[in-house]
């Protein structure tokens, strides 16, 4: 969408998929049941996921969704009292619904097709850099990928450090979201595919309206991710 609106940025590479959960109240079942629901979400971001998500399946997100915005404590209070009937929910939070038994996943993306198959996540730098400091993005690049790797080896150390940084006393939550999140697999999938399927499901619901060949032209740069794919061999 900042793309299409002519921002000046670039997508370097992606990082992960999934992590994001819809999590339902109990009557409905399954995505076949998201039809004339209220569903919660935290901000103008997520609601476009659900959008997509929902025009995906052949439902039109203006008019046969409730829209609600709220924090994510406030979320998990709403879906319990039955005020609305679907909540968007990403790790840590989601696993504080898990946790009260509150309500039950419909989708989740990390493991539901199509979702599973494309990543959610990814670095996006600033033209102008990435064009004068061609050798300061790669390197920062390789730093976010070496990071993301960290995620993936040793998911406790991780999960201490954001622990200890933030003091949010959400280590358990910590450790289950980095074990849960595929981090390790971001060589394994094609960002340029990515870009093209979410491309796709965005103009599918009216969101952007150029193609994915023209968004892909205006705002990725993956050869620094090439190279480093073939220097970063563990």
């Amino acid at each position: 969408m900042a793309i299409e609106s002519g921002a000046p940025i670039t997508t370097l590479a992606g990082l992960h998929i999934g992590c994001i959960e819809l999590i339902a109240k109990d009557q409905f079942r399954s995505l076949s049941d998201f039809n004339h629901v209220s569903v919660a979400v935290g901000g103008a971001s997520a609601k476009t996921l659900v959008s997509l998500i929902a025009g995906y399946i052949g439902l039109d997100p203006e008019q046969d969704i409730e829209w609600a915005f709220a924090e994510w404590h406030e979320r998990v209070d709403m879906l319990d009292r039955g005020e609305v009937d679907v909540v968007l929910a990403i790790p840590p939070v989601s696993y504080s619904f898990h946790d009260k038994k509150i309500g039950h996943v419909i989708l989740n993306t990390t493991t539901d097709d199509p979702w599973r198959n494309y990543l959610c996540c990814m670095v996006i730098a600033n033209q102008e850099f990435v064009s004068k400091h061609p050798i300061a993005t790669k390197r920062a690049l390789r730093a976010v990928l070496k990071a993301n790797r960290l995620c993936a080896l040793e998911p406790q150390r991780v999960a201490k450090i954001i622990d200890n940084e933030f003091r949010s006393g959400l280590y358990n939550y910590a450790l289950s979201m980095f074990r849960d999140i595929p981090y390790g697999a971001w060589r394994e999938y094609d960002p340029e595919d990515s870009f093209r399927f979410f491309s796709l499901r965005l103009r599918d619901v009216g969101i952007v309206k150029k193609s994915p060949e023209q968004l892909i032209a205006l705002g990725t740069d993956f050869r620094f991710l090439n190279e480093l794919k073939q220097e970063l061999k563990v």
